[in-house]
């Protein structure tokens, strides 16, 4: 799902609408905002984007919001009567890159799928984690592209909770979700999600996508779709996903120097080089990094066995198919040669009357003076 965002900035010659305010059916901002695109700016003529990812990506995992959101997630779980809910929630998780998006294709119609955003992200203290972040709004506004997009694996309702809490109103122009009520919606890391929001902020080659995301599946998909991809990670220097690898979200002018007009940018002392790691530190990311791995093994095992269940079933189908084909045919020859036999017996009958007809007639004859 996508909607436009009608509080654009006031640098454009188009009405803002008020913080947070989203109204589907009013495209005059958003026209106004297109037609004055400079499209001789790309090879291709067409406006470039900019993604953003919004959570664990513009505020930063330390807020303890993804803590506090697996535990809502698990109890949402527990709730639908799934016993062993904290694994099958992860292996959603995993397996589809949302939770939610396990339960949508595996148990169609079997869970109150629309009480899920508010049990879970509607649920979230947000007041009290998320503040108005003033230099991310001024790294956002001095972002020299044409369009500024948020794709997100979230409802609608918590995209905009978000963003309204950082003080992010009126810096993009529009914003592709998550719609959990559609049967089987696609969410990243899904080629088929981004391909949608390509077509929602109006752009064709990914030559002119930009994206920052604290998943490394998303960043992989993205990669694939030609787009360049900045990977927020908890130890960029360990991370080896993506173009560039960041640990906070303000270091992408960093990274991307030339989007940025850098006198409108503010300073941001953490995101000078770090120093050097201790061992405490080097300890600590050989951990991250096993986790990595191990996250990364348990994937792999699902998938295989996912694919072994997929063979056996299919196997078992053609089994069943060629049964049923021999049976079939075993039955056929059966009623043929019934048929056969029951012709042949009725064949001979006839032979044996007609021969007794005979008879009869010549013992007649004989009779006769």
């Amino acid at each position: 799902m996508s909607t436009p965002l009608n509080n654009l900035n006031q640098d454009h010659d188009c009405v803002a609408h008020g913080p947070s305010t989203l109204d589907i059916g009013i495209l005059s901002c958003q026209e106004a905002l297109g037609a004055s695109i400079d499209r001789s700016i790309t090879p291709n003529h067409e406006p470039r984007v900019f993604f953003f990812d919004i959570d664990n990506c513009l505020y930063p995992k330390t807020t303890g919001i993804p803590d506090i959101m697996r535990e809502k997630i698990e109890k949402f779980f527990q709730a639908a009567g799934f016993e062993d809910y904290a694994t099958i929630s992860y292996r959603y998780y995993l397996e589809y890159g949302l939770a939610i998006r396990g339960l949508v294709k595996n148990h169609p119609g079997k869970i109150p799928i629309q009480d899920f955003d508010d049990q879970v992200d509607g649920a979230l203290p947000l007041d009290e984690l998320l503040f108005e972040n003033i230099p991310l709004r001024d790294m956002i506004k001095s972002l020299n592209v044409e369009k500024k997009w948020l794709f997100t694996n979230a409802g609608k309702k918590h995209a905009l909770r978000v963003i309204d809490r950082l003080g992010l109103n009126g810096c993009f122009d529009g914003l592709t979700y998550c719609d959990y009520t559609v049967p089987d919606f696609d969410c990243k890391p899904e080629k088929k999600s981004f391909e949608r929001a390509m077509r929602d902020a109006g752009v064709v080659h990914g030559s002119n996508c930009f994206f920052v995301d604290d998943s490394a599946a998303n960043i992989d998909t993205a990669m694939d779709l030609g787009w360049t991809a900045v990977h927020v990670a908890d130890h960029p220097e360990m991370s080896n996903f993506g173009h560039f690898q960041i640990s906070n979200i303000l270091e992408l002018s960093n990274v991307l120097p030339h989007l940025w007009d850098q006198k409108r940018v503010s300073p941001i002392p953490h995101a000078l080089p770090s120093p050097s790691p201790s061992c405490d530190d080097g300890e600590e990311m050989e951990d991250v990094q096993q986790e990595e791995e191990d996250e990364k093994e348990e994937k792999e095992e699902i998938e295989e066995k996912e694919e072994i269940e997929e063979k056996e079933e299919k196997e078992e189908i053609e089994e069943k198919e060629e049964k049923e084909e021999i049976e079939e045919k075993e039955e056929k020859e059966e009623i043929e040669e019934k048929e056969e036999k029951e012709e042949t017996e009725e064949k001979e009958e006839k032979e044996e009357k007609e021969e007794k007809e005979d008879e009869d007639e010549e013992e007649a004859r004989a009779c006769r003076p």
